[in-house]
């Protein structure tokens, strides 16, 4: 009697294919989540909380919890980071305690996510490297900036920081974003108690919205809506719970298809967010009233810290749609040059620096590329580099 085979022996290549792969997956997870016990361990070792930074208040919308710790990750744009916050929930290099009242001069930067510093640790942003050259000079600087804010909070927060809490400082930087015009006219308003709150959003926020969570349309996206979902469920999967394979895919990823999409995706004007300097469609949609409402606060800002004898400093910028479609002197740039004019303020102008509009698609990509986050509108590491000296080149030491 012929005796009875095993699997392996009736099917050797495919079982080994599947012993294999089993083998992968088990190394593969349990990498990912030994990597993570590792990363955990070193948190709670260091004495600092280990949870999500962010928080909602009651009075300025949101901004980050204090004395919090957290590594964030960007898949999309394969960024990571350490994040601190001190006592005040400022992003800072440390978990600190801040005294209300200062030894020394006192600066304090506001501004949205690009003044923040997304993407970098605070010793590597702008306002880190900025404080790290002012400290030598007996001047504190500290960052209030959280994503997304805009006039309305910039005013808002600042006067609970001085009237609630007794934060004592001696000038105040607001660096404006062209992406707070829309959000003074499309997200934020006041509540009977002159708190922040949500406003309904528009369906052209929302469809403007859908390009920047669902991408341009090319790879690896794609305009079926079931088809972006999993593609987005897959990648978050494979970041949480795979080691060798995220590793493996990000490489792939870089090498092959990085350049297959479009060059920049905010570059779409249709993203109307970032286009209303030079897009009539924008304008039209919002501008009118986020330009209004934004000098508006910008006032009440003013008259606060005259009130309280702090001066004001007012800073623009240009991202990549400025350089690529806009001018030296944009809109965005009249607007607040003459704001300051008229108030007799300091007024930082970085789009000289960045923008021509003489110069080829080619030359403006290549700016982009030097000084931007690949795919995004935040600065890198050398655009960084560059705002913090363009600006202690501006800055005056009174």
């Amino acid at each position: 009697m012929q005796e009875k085979k095993s699997v392996f022996e009736r099917n050797p290549i495919k079982t080994s294919l599947v012993i294999i792969f089993i083998s992968y997956l088990i190394i593969d997870v349990s990498l990912a989540y030994f990597s993570k016990y590792i990363e955990n361990t070193v948190i709670e070792n260091s004495g600092v909380q280990h949870d999500k930074i962010n928080t909602l208040h009651p009075v300025y919308h949101h901004g980050f919890k204090e004395n919090a710790y957290t590594e964030l990750h960007h898949p999309l744009l394969n960024l990571k980071w350490a994040q601190y916050t001190n006592s005040l929930g400022f992003k800072d290099k440390s978990n600190r305690e801040i005294k209300l009242i200062p030894n020394n001069h006192r600066v304090v930067f506001i501004g949205d996510s690009i003044t923040e510093g997304i993407g970098y640790e605070f010793e590597n942003t702008f306002v880190g490297l900025i404080s790290n050259i002012l400290e030598q000079k007996e001047i504190e600087v500290l960052n209030a900036s959280r994503v997304s804010y805009s006039p309305i909070i910039y005013w808002r927060k600042v006067k609970y920081l001085i009237e609630n809490i007794g934060l004592d400082f001696d000038e105040l930087i607001v660096l404006i974003d062209i992406s707070d015009i829309q959000d003074e006219a499309e997200v934020y308003e006041l509540d009977e108690e002159l708190n922040v709150k949500w406003k309904r959003k528009s369906e052209e926020y929302l469809r403007a919205r859908e390009i920047v969570n669902y991408g341009d349309g090319l790879l690896p996206y794609t305009d079926n809506l079931n088809l972006q979902n999993f593609i987005n469920n897959t990648r978050e999967f494979i970041t949480e719970h795979t080691f060798i394979t995220y590793h493996a895919l990000n490489l792939v990823y870089d090498k092959l298809l990085n350049e297959k999409r479009l060059p920049y995706t905010y570059l779409n004007p249709d993203y109307t967010r970032l286009s209303w300097p030079y897009y009539k469609k924008a304008y039209d949609e919002y501008a009118e009233i986020g330009i209004s409402n934004s000098i508006t606060y910008m006032d009440l800002l003013l008259e606060l810290l005259k009130k309280h004898d702090i001066k004001l400093t007012l800073g623009v910028y240009p991202i990549p749609t400025n350089i690529y479609y806009d001018k030296k002197d944009s809109i965005h740039v009249k607007i607040w040059d003459d704001w300051t004019k008229k108030n007799e303020i300091d007024f930082f102008n970085l789009f000289p620096r960045l923008v021509n509009e003489k110069i080829t698609a080619k030359e403006k990509l290549e700016i982009i590329d030097e000084y931007y986050i690949k795919h995004d509108m935040h600065f890198n590491a050398i655009g960084h580099e560059m705002f913090a000296k363009e600006f202690l080149k501006f800055f005056k030491i009174e």
